[in-house]
């Protein structure tokens, strides 16, 4: 592997905390182009170039440098995934029913590690090493949506002083631009559903270790909230608090612990917000989906049922899918040793949504050009 040497490499000066990118074009595109079968066609779906705000604010050299060191760890990991040496097998990346048991990957053999040892000892960094350890974590994300936000990464009592490597790796790797090219995507799409607002708006956050660009569109929309926040792990739930918190979020934001795998559960939960008038006009649930499957023992159709039955009626749900046709997915899943993501094509998520019961006519489909994500917003009659 190329080894990670950059001359003059320094941090760029920090400005507006968690800034969203821009969207600068969008296109759309006819659904056989990506594969979409004529009987799921949805309403819309639409092409999106997004303007990255954290790569803008590296030299170009730097860019490029840091792009090629991860193509070549994505390929060392492909290589040796292909000959047999790791596989992206399933594993319980998300839920643990056992709630003395913290958030953990699968175990500490997960992905390729040749090529992250490679990868990592390259880098030479003690906060990317701590880092990689808060994997899968949401506490994991907020490094990747801001770069620029923290001068240290602290685990336990040991305090890691952030340098331009890493911050240079979380700022310019795909996957981190495509987490923030979703965010970009789905705080326009949850500011136009709160233009037509002319109030408080009830909303809810399904896995709420993704919900800050969602708060992001609620402070820049300048209107108040009912904000529930639902999620089985913990940590997710106090983060998104402290997130409200430090953003400014108008209303009133709550928190409920809940299996959201469970049906049983989220059936209980929508019949305790109707009766007391607090079903919502919007949810959210973006970073969640790549953890349901077969695999990994929740069908996605009920698990989006689930969520469907609580939204009311003329609102709308906005999820996220990683694309199975997205490139350099080993360095996510080998190289970072992010636990199992079951990746789709855009065809099989609208199928699954037709499985949960949902005209996909009334599904809008966004792909940011970097090809990572699709982001889906489907409307309620």
């Amino acid at each position: 592997m190329a080894e990670w040497i950059i001359d003059g490499l320094s941090t760029p000066a920090p400005e507006v905390p968690f800034q969203l990118g821009t969207i600068v074009h969008s296109e759309q595109i006819e659904p056989a182009e990506v594969g979409v079968s004529a009987t799921l066609a949805p309403a819309s779906i639409v092409q999106v170039e997004v303007a990255d705000p954290y790569i803008d604010l590296w030299p170009n050299e730097h860019v490029l440098r840091g792009k090629a060191l991860e193509e070549s760890a994505a390929e060392i990991a492909e290589t040796r995934r292909l000959a047999g040496f790791w596989d992206r097998a399933p594993g319980g990346a998300y839920i643990d029913n056992d709630v003395n048991t913290p958030l953990t990957k699968a175990d500490d053999h997960w992905g390729d590690p040749v090529a992250s040892q490679a990868f990592f000892n390259n880098l030479g960094s003690p906060a990317a090493e701590a880092w990689k350890r808060l994997i899968p974590s949401a506490q994991a994300l907020l490094y990747l949506l801001d770069p620029l936000r923290f001068p240290s990464l602290t685990e336990d009592e040991c305090s890691y002083e952030i340098d331009a490597r890493t911050r240079l790796m979380w700022s310019v790797v795909s996957d981190a631009i495509g987490i923030r090219s979703r965010s970009t995507v789905m705080a326009s799409l949850c500011t136009n559903s709160l233009s037509n607002s002319s109030g408080g708006v009830k909303w809810l956050s399904v896995a709420c270790g993704t919900v800050l660009p969602a708060m992001q569109a609620l402070v820049a929309a300048g209107l108040p909230a009912d904000l529930m926040l639902i999620d089985w792990d913990e940590k997710s739930l106090a983060m998104a608090e402290e997130l409200a918190t430090e953003l400014g979020v108008q209303g009133t934001t709550t928190t409920q612990r809940i299996n959201i795998f469970d049906h049983a559960a989220m059936a209980e939960l929508s019949a305790t917000l109707l009766s007391q008038s607090r079903s919502p006009a919007l949810i959210e649930m973006m970073g969640i989906f790549e953890y349901t499957g077969e695999n990994l023992g929740v069908d996605p159709s009920t698990f989006l049922a689930s969520a469907w039955d609580l939204l009311q009626p003329g609102g709308t749900l906005i999820l996220g899918q990683m694309r199975s046709d997205r490139p350099l997915a080993d360095f996510a899943m080998g190289v970072i040793q992010w636990p199992y993501i079951h990746m789709r094509s855009i065809n099989e998520i609208l199928q699954i949504i037709a499985n949960a019961g949902i005209d996909t006519s009334t599904c809008r489909i966004y792909l940011p050009s970097d090809g990572i994500y699709a982001i889906v917003a489907i409307d309620k009659p």
